[in-house]
């Protein structure tokens, strides 16, 4: 695998690098010093335009940088930095990303051999993984929504649930972010061609996903009135909409700002 040198750089991977890391740091401000406040409406516009994106960008944007640097031994030493600042800042900021960033840096570490067509294939199972999840499993599991703590975080079957599926980043469905980034860096992305194929596809797949998520989120839940408030993830309007908490799988194509508890403030 060849990698690149400073001259063949990329330099729209790093504005969009550049554009995630200000949105995250944009809504985590949002959340912790402005204490919901909706003043100005133009920033609350754009604070509810970066939530959900930003941190979902970055991670496509590691699955391509993987791609690019090309060392697995490399990345792993990064995994393991990430694991151990991440939990260690978990105790101050339950919202924190880096440990679930170092289990996706380890796992693309294993898969970068991949074609990008094995790594679609891979991305589309993450999303189907978690809805099959989600039928078996209680979402809720773990959780207190009111204050949005998690108790059971430090406990082995709190971890692991925490970790694979109701997280705050989960790595599913949020490994098929990862599998995408790293299928776009095999596609020589550089290329005009390749660019112009990547936008129309994005486009489609931005409207396809406003459509089907309009479509089945209007289905009406059909529930008893406390079993919808107890269990508000499983109303099609949560599940199939395009919050991140829980993360659909429309969620994935295209996300917008939502209120309510299915609109919780994430990166």
């Amino acid at each position: 695998m060849n990698n690149r040198t400073d001259d063949s750089r990329i330099s729209g991977f790093d504005l969009a690098r550049g554009l995630a890391i200000l949105g995250m740091v944009l809504v985590n401000f949002d959340v912790v010093l402005s204490y919901e406040h909706r003043d100005p409406d133009l920033l609350r516009t754009i604070v509810s335009a970066c939530t959900g994106r930003a941190s979902a960008l970055f991670v496509t944007l590691a699955g391509i940088g993987m791609i690019l640097l090309g060392k697995r031994a490399v990345l792993f030493k990064r995994a393991l930095f990430l694991v151990v600042v991440g939990y260690a800042w978990q105790i101050f900021w339950t919202g924190d990303i880096l440990h679930y960033y170092a289990f996706y840096v380890a796992i693309g570490a294993l898969c970068l051999s991949l074609g990008p067509l094995t790594l679609g294939v891979l991305a589309a199972a993450s999303i189907g993984i978690f809805m099959l999840l989600m039928g078996a499993l209680d979402y809720g599991a773990g959780w207190n929504w009111a204050t949005l703590e998690y108790p059971e975080f430090w406990t082995p079957r709190g971890q692991l649930r925490n970790l694979f599926f109701n997280g705050f980043h989960p790595l599913f469905p949020w490994l098929a972010f990862l599998f995408t980034g790293m299928a776009l860096g095999k596609l020589e992305i550089g290329r005009p061609k390749v660019r112009r194929l990547a936008l129309v596809g994005s486009v489609l797949i931005f409207i396809g996903a406003q459509m089907l998520s309009d479509h089945f989120g209007s289905v009406e839940d059909t529930r008893g009135y406390m079993l919808q408030i107890k269990e508000w993830y499983k109303a099609p309007d949560s599940l199939y909409g395009l919050g991140s908490m829980p993360p659909g799988p429309f969620w994935h194509a295209l996300r917008r700002g939502q209120r309510g508890v299915r609109d919780l403030p994430l990166p």
